[in-house]
């Protein structure tokens, strides 16, 4: 719902990341694919899904296309949220 508010979302990928060396669980990961800056639809559903999380339970939220590792994220995980399409 918070995505279709936007228009510059086009798709968002969701998935769990551990980082090598790491100790903890892994943590959720959001990436947001959109038409030009989506930092403010970010610091947005950061907000959300924290209210929704347990205390203390880590999420990150990335802008896909901003680095190589997002762009592995599109690659190998289907959407969750397509403006205007079917979601997962």
């Amino acid at each position: 719902t918070l995505f279709a508010k936007h228009s510059g979302v086009q798709a968002a990928f969701v998935a769990q990341i551990r980082l090598p060396g790491e100790q903890e669980l892994p943590h959720l990961l959001v990436g947001l694919l959109g038409d030009g800056d989506v930092r403010p639809v970010i610091a947005e559903a950061s907000l959300v899904a924290k209210s929704l999380l347990k205390p203390g339970e880590p999420i990150d939220f990335l802008d896909v296309g901003a680095d190589e590792a997002s762009l592995r994220l599109v690659e190998k995980t289907p959407p969750f949220y397509v403006r205007n399409g079917k979601t997962h």
